[in-house]
């Protein structure tokens, strides 16, 4: 075997080593093995090997929050998948792209990803790709009202799992079309309805005990206790949230959301000592990734935490009214899941 065969078969190891601790609690050292199989494939000059790891890379630094790495990686992957005139590659690296937007608050930006990643896969004929891109595309709508379209695009998603997928590939597909389901129904105002959802999508991701699913459906399911409303079934979903994201190894924006949501309950119940921390933490996150709605929405929590009259509390309040006018001066206008 020559010299390159070998760089070539450590570097698909370190890879295929990165890919499984990416999906595991321990997601954080896949970059190490993801950065081994770049310097190899670099050298061997593979570029198709180069765009997978790059690709990998910028979903480490998206679930790390890192949004505006994220996006740089995503970039340089894609030029090289169309360099290769790998379409298929290039059309799901803009749905990550899309995801990322999303993350960020642009739905915008995102809804254009997702567009343009739909129609290359469906013209691609990649049926079980494009239900991909319709569960995200779904979610978006909800958040901007279009929820018939929203509902629509989910059953258009499941009936083509069900074509493409079979025995547990299709369960958990089918789980992440109920939570996108529960999403929208929340969004219309239909708590019930999304509780449902919910609480089967949880059933099954908790079959599968895929920590950052369960995590997620446990603040989805807090958010609609929230408005049922149930205080103290929201207090503690909230609380197995954030101890589930903890045991996923997320110290990101998902699990600030949880920390906003518990804080702006407990501020509603008037326990703003008790708020009062977990608002803090979720600021500093929020500050770090860049999130900068999410950012008001705790600034704005925090300030009523603080002393009727106090300086503190007046100047949050500003800060906040100030940053949620830039909204209707064309920023992004998208409501945060938390709180």
């Amino acid at each position: 075997m020559s010299n390159a065969d070998d760089r070539r078969r450590i570097a698909k190891a370190a890879l295929d080593h990165g890919n499984a601790l990416f999906h595991s609690p321990s997601w954080r050292s896949s970059v190490q093995e993801y950065e081994t199989a770049l310097r190899l494939y670099t050298d061997l000059d593979d570029v198709g090997g180069q765009a997978d790891v790059l690709c990998n890379l910028a979903s480490v630094a998206w679930r790390r929050s890192d949004l505006d790495l994220a996006d740089r990686l995503y970039e340089q992957a894609r030029d090289l998948y169309l360099a290769r005139q790998a379409w298929w590659h290039v059309a799901k690296v803009e749905q990550y792209r899309g995801n990322a937007a999303y993350t960020r608050g642009d739905l915008h930006r995102a809804g254009w990803l997702y567009e343009r990643a739909r129609l290359a896969l469906r013209d691609g004929h990649y049926r079980r790709d494009v239900a991909d891109v319709d569960v995200n595309l779904a979610a978006l709508l909800g958040e901007r009202g279009d929820h018939r379209r929203a509902l629509d695009l989910l059953d258009e998603a499941a009936e083509l799992y069900r074509v493409e997928l079979d025995g547990d590939d299709l369960a958990v597909a089918l789980a992440q079309v109920d939570q996108n389901r529960g999403f929208v129904h929340l969004e219309r105002g239909e708590p019930l309805p999304a509780w449902r959802h919910f609480s089967c999508a949880l059933r099954v991701q908790r079959r599968f005990d895929d920590p950052d699913k369960i995590a997620d459906l446990l603040h989805d399911l807090a958010g609609v206790a929230v408005r049922l409303p149930r205080s103290d079934t929201a207090t503690a979903l909230h609380h197995q949230a954030i101890t589930a994201y903890a045991r996923a190894g997320d110290d990101g924006t998902r699990a600030a959301d949880g920390r906003l949501g518990l804080g702006a309950l407990l501020r509603r119940d008037g326990d703003l000592d008790g708020a009062r921390p977990h608002l803090l933490a979720a600021m500093e996150s929020y500050r770090r990734t860049g999130e900068w709605l999410a950012l008001t929405r705790t600034t704005y929590n925090l300030a009523l935490t603080r002393p009727i009259g106090s300086d503190e509390r007046r100047d949050g309040l500003v800060a906040s009214w100030l940053a949620m006018q830039s909204i209707s001066w064309g920023l992004p206008d998208v409501s945060a899941r938390a709180g």
